[in-house]
């Protein structure tokens, strides 16, 4: 028996779905679906693409942006923080990440080592 299988499977579950009931991700969904179907963020969001794009291949040849390409950047980077869809997601994601934290907090305590950081992939390092 492999890792995966001695864990309890309706276990897991069963953490699954209190955290999808749980208001902090409700918010997160939500507030990815504004993100996702706002007209004038998707829109900003994809001429920020094209920008990034444009620099990369500029850079790939050695080339750099003009001064008005960085400022676009710039300007388009700001407007996209700015925008209310952008700024209510970050906030929504910032509530979950808390909530995610304080799970694995009484996990933590409850197992007496600390969850996410066993759970986390190995950093590689001879002496762990």
């Amino acid at each position: 028996m492999n890792a995966t299988e001695s864990i309890d499977a309706a276990a897991v579950a069963a953490l699954a779905a209190a955290i999808k009931q749980s208001l902090a991700w409700k918010a997160f969904e939500e507030s990815s679906l504004r993100f996702d179907t706002d007209p004038d963020l998707q829109r900003l969001m994809d001429h920020y693409r094209e920008l990034s794009d444009r620099a990369l291949k500029a850079r790939s040849r050695g080339d750099q942006l003009s001064s008005y390409d960085m400022a676009d950047i710039q300007n388009t980077q700001r407007a996209i923080q700015n925008n209310e869809a952008f700024m209510k997601r970050q906030a929504a994601y910032e509530n979950l990440a808390t909530a995610f934290r304080a799970v694995n907090e009484g996990l933590s305590q409850q197992l007496g080592l600390d969850f996410a950081g066993l759970a986390a992939p190995s950093g590689g390092s001879c002496c762990g």
